[in-house]
């Protein structure tokens, strides 16, 4: 990627899927969004206008995105915690 003129200009750019549906999954998480907003025409308009090499998923596609997201999030975090050689306090306020 370079810069020119203030802008951003895309050089050999390689397309991903996948990638683009784990960013898709972390926008939803991160920003609270409802599942249900990947079904929507406009959203889907506008992804469609960005890249129309991405094919949109289903709510259920993004959901299982997540979890997926979330377990290897877990896994990574008990890796984590089993190599440190400290001690860990977690404190919850319910």
């Amino acid at each position: 990627m370079t810069k020119s003129n203030g802008g951003k200009k895309l050089e050999n750019h390689a397309f991903n899927q996948e990638q683009s549906r784990q960013e898709l999954a972390e926008m939803i998480v991160m920003h609270e969004y409802p599942l249900p907003m990947v079904d929507h025409l406009r959203f889907r308009r506008f992804v469609s206008g960005l890249n129309p090499n991405f094919q949109m998923i289903s709510r259920n596609t993004l959901r299982s995105d997540i979890l997926t997201l979330f377990e290897n999030g877990k896994s990574n975090l008990k890796k984590l915690l089993e190599v440190n050689q400290g001690r860990v306090v977690i404190t919850t306020d319910m």
